[in-house]
C-alpha cells in the first residue's frame, strides 16, 4: 500500500523521527527527512541506504519560517510529490507536568516551544 509512494518527516534525524523514517523505507517509501542538523538529517540516510532502502537529508529548523521555506522551495526544486506528511520535529520539556508548565508559562523560551510544536507544522503543512 505504500510502496512507491513519497513521505516528508520532519525531525528525521534522531528518535521517533528517525525510526519512522527506516520503518517507512522499510515499507519501499521514498523518504524525504529533515533535521535541524544536517548530520543528523544524513545519519538517518545512512541508516536508510545500508538497508537498501532510498532517502535524502535536508537541513530544516521547524521553529523558524525562513527555514521551513527554504525546506519547501528545495523539495518543490527537488520535484518531489508528497503522499505521506509526518510532522514529528519537537522539544521535551524536563522534569514533572507542573513544573514543565511552570516553565512553558513563564520563560521566553516558551515561544520556542510554540513555535516547533503549533507554528512549525502549520507551516510545513502549507508549504508542503
Amino acid at each position: 500500500m505504500l510502496k512507491g509512494k513519497r513521505a516528508i518527516v520532519t525531525g528525521g534525524g534522531r528518535d521517533f523521527g528517525q525510526a519512522v523514517s527506516v520503518w517507512l523505507a522499510r515499507e519501499g517509501v521514498k523518504v524525504d527527512l529533515c533535521a535541524r542538523k544536517q548530520a543528523d538529517a544524513q545519519a538517518s540516510v545512512d541508516i536508510i541506504h545500508r538497508e537498501g532502502g532510498t532517502a535524502r537529508a535536508y537541513q530544516c529548523d521547524i521553529a523558524h519560517p525562513d527555514s521551513v521555506r527554504d525546506f519547501s522551495a528545495q523539495l518543490l526544486e527537488d520535484h518531489t510529490p508528497v503522499d505521506v506528511l509526518v510532522l514529528s520535529a519537537a522539544q521535551w520539556l524536563e522534569g514533572a507536568l507542573g513544573e514543565a508548565m511552570r516553565f512553558v508559562l513563564t520563560q521566553p523560551r516558551s515561544c520556542h516551544i510554540n513555535a516547533i510544536h503549533f507554528q512549525g507544522p502549520t507551516r510545513a503543512d502549507v508549504g508542503a
